[in-house]
C-alpha cells in the first residue's frame, strides 16, 4: 500500500521507464555504486543531500 512503499510507479507495471530507471538505479549500487561522472552538481540524475532546517517539517504530508 502506500502507506508503507518506498517508491509509488504511476501506472504500476505499464510504466516501463519508471521500472528500467529503477532497474538501473539498483544494478548501479549492487556494481559498486554510482559512477563517479558528475553534471551540474548531480550524481547520476540525483542532487546531493542537504541537511534539513530546523523550520521545515521531518512528517510527511500525506
Amino acid at each position: 500500500t502506500k502507506k508503507y512503499a518506498d517508491v509509488i510507479i504511476p501506472r504500476g507495471a505499464d510504466n516501463l521507464v519508471a521500472i528500467n530507471l529503477i532497474v538501473q538505479h539498483i544494478q548501479d549500487i549492487l556494481n559498486g555504486g554510482p559512477s563517479k561522472r558528475q553534471t551540474n552538481g548531480c550524481l547520476n540524475g540525483y542532487t546531493p543531500s542537504r541537511k534539513r532546517q530546523p523550520s521545515e517539517s521531518s512528517s510527511r504530508p500525506h
